[in-house]
């Protein structure tokens, strides 16, 4: 794309071998209606790579979630929504939820804005990713993921606006990336059985969430392992570095080097209490066996 302009955009799927370039003078305007996207839930993107081999997305462009248009128009409908939830004074932004029978959880019905999807060698660079309403970058069950210089801020009062999930996948790699939202900013999860975490690198990222700047879990139904995070700059968030297990799957092979970090305290309903360690093995029901057990130690 290089004509200069904001453009206004229903879902795109990309896949096979595709390389979008957004010039740093291009802006990709999220679609807000139901039809405006796939069938069901986990079709929810605005990009969508799927079945990619060879792929990328690069440019100075942005790619604009407008969560805003998602704000409940009126303030006292808000406010309500607030107080039921127990967010009075919170801070946070009531926002409304499509009513589809695909999403497992009807209070995050909401699209995606970037996803990487069954896809293999695909690099994300340069571009900035704005304002998402729901997750802004996932990461699912791919491998020789490639992500840099990647610029993610998100209104700090939107809920489960994560900035970065890699889930199920292996071989990743971030490097020299800022993430700035409300939500998790960089999120290491597991969602599919059988698809576990492995051989993920963090490097030179500064990181700002007011929930975890880094966190690992809370699903976790198959194995994390592999995974290494260095010289990371993390700031005023509700936990620093987090670690919650719920499910049937274990973490092991961790490394965290070079981390500098400050946190703060934010409204409970925010997740957090000014953690910079946060480590915690709960299962998720009655069901579900936790495996549990730490080594290691302090370099």
């Amino acid at each position: 794309m290089d004509v200069p302009g904001a453009y206004l955009t229903a879902s795109l799927l990309l896949t096979g071998c595709v390389h979008l370039r957004l010039p740093e003078n291009v802006t990709l305007l999220a679609g807000d209606r139901r039809e405006d996207y796939g069938a069901t839930q986990p079709d929810w993107y605005l990009l969508r790579f799927h079945n990619c081999t060879n792929c990328s997305l690069s440019g100075g462009g942005r790619v604009d979630g407008r969560a805003q248009r998602w704000v409940l128009p009126q303030a006292q409908r808000a406010q309500d929504a607030q107080q039921a939830a127990g967010w009075a004074g919170s801070g946070r932004k009531a926002v409304r939820n499509w009513d589809d029978p695909s999403c497992a959880k009807p209070e995050e019905c909401r699209p995606r804005l970037v996803g990487v999807v069954d896809s293999t060698n695909v690099t994300i660079s340069g571009v900035r990713l704005r304002d998402p309403v729901y997750w802004c970058l996932h990461v699912l069950r791919s491998q020789q993921v490639h992500v840099s210089q990647l610029s993610i801020r998100g209104d700090w009062d939107i809920p489960n606006n994560d900035g970065i999930d890699i889930d199920g996948s292996r071989h990743v790699g971030l490097r020299d990336v800022e993430v700035d939202t409300a939500d998790d900013a960089i999120c290491l999860k597991t969602t599919t059985p059988g698809w576990p975490l492995e051989h993920v690198t963090v490097s030179d990222c500064r990181l700002r969430s007011r929930s975890s700047a880094v966190k690992l879990g809370s699903e976790s139904v198959a194995d994390m392992r592999h995974i290494s995070f260095a010289r990371l700059s993390i700031a005023d968030s509700h936990r620093a570095l987090a670690i919650q297990l719920r499910d049937s799957g274990s973490i092991s092979d961790v490394r965290f080097q070079n981390v500098s970090a400050s946190t703060r305290l934010y409204h409970p309903s925010w997740w957090g209490a000014a953690e910079p360690i946060y480590v915690t093995a709960v299962p998720r029901n009655r069901s579900t066996q936790v495996k549990w057990g730490i080594q290691g130690g302090c370099e």
